[in-house]
């Protein structure tokens, strides 16, 4: 079967599911292309929107005052705080004093930051705040023009780590067909029908298809929050199960 056919079979209803049990392929080689392809689009779309980000943001830190990162303290040489907005809604917030809270960020669109002396909080998709402290980087010392030097190339560490990141995924998504692998078995028990592992895993793998487009996709999408593991989940469970009793009804035909 074609990438297009399995694509097809794997996601429009549950009744191709029967076609893709029987076909001689065993489904790692096809969720590897679609991968493949979905993490070239985000990283692609990702690269963008970091470009555009980049360029925006070079102009106001020119024209900021001189700033460092010295062994895990912040030093700015300007008024605060100091406030910088760019066009897309995001806000960065500098405040050493410590008279600035993050309750300053707090309705700031995701991706918005408010950098004290030793910690920097920003706004996550869905409103909550991740707290960074700079402790760890003690060791570093970053002055405004390194980071100037920086900017311009840091778009281009996104397909490299893109790279790294479809490797690890590879893993990730065999282990995540052997757990469906063995929710085919327990749904076999549990129904009476005789469904192997082999089976389980190879369906599974086409039933990962919608999630993992998802995922990769939809930019808010998050697989570790509780929200998204049960989407994720959800959707791959529901459609193995159901991919399941379709080739169960066209064997019994």
């Amino acid at each position: 079967m074609s990438f297009i056919s399995s694509f097809k079979d794997a996601t429009i209803g549950f009744s191709g599911y029967a076609r893709l049990a029987r076909a001689k392929a065993g489904g790692f080689g096809y969720i590897a292309l679609l991968l493949l392809i979905v993490m070239a689009i985000s990283g692609w779309i990702n690269t963008v929107q970091l470009t555009r980000s980049v360029a925006a943001a070079i102009p106001n830190m020119q024209r900021a005052p001189d700033f460092a990162l010295d062994h895990g303290h912040v030093r700015f040489d300007g008024p605060m705080p100091y406030r910088l907005s760019d066009t897309g809604g995001t806000t960065v917030i500098i405040d050493t004093t410590g008279k600035t809270t993050v309750d300053a960020i707090a309705k700031e669109p995701p991706g918005s930051i408010l950098l004290t002396e030793q910690t920097l909080y920003q706004v996550q998709p869905g409103g909550s705040v991740k707290v960074t402290g700079l402790g760890p980087l003690e060791p570093v010392q970053v002055a405004k023009a390194d980071l100037l030097a920086f900017l311009p190339k840091l778009p281009r560490l996104v397909p490299f780590l893109y790279v790294l990141g479809y490797m690890a995924q590879l893993g990730f998504k065999a282990l995540d067909a052997l757990i469906l692998g063995c929710i085919a078995l327990l749904y076999g028990t549990a129904t009476g029908r005789r469904v192997t592992f082999d089976l389980g895993f190879k369906l599974g793998l086409y039933a990962m298809t919608l999630p993992i487009i998802i995922q990769w996709i939809w930019p808010t999408f998050r697989t570790l929050s509780f929200g998204g593991f049960a989407i994720w989940w959800g959707l791959a469970v529901l459609y193995l199960i159901m991919g399941l009793r379709a080739h169960q009804a066209a064997e019994a035909a």
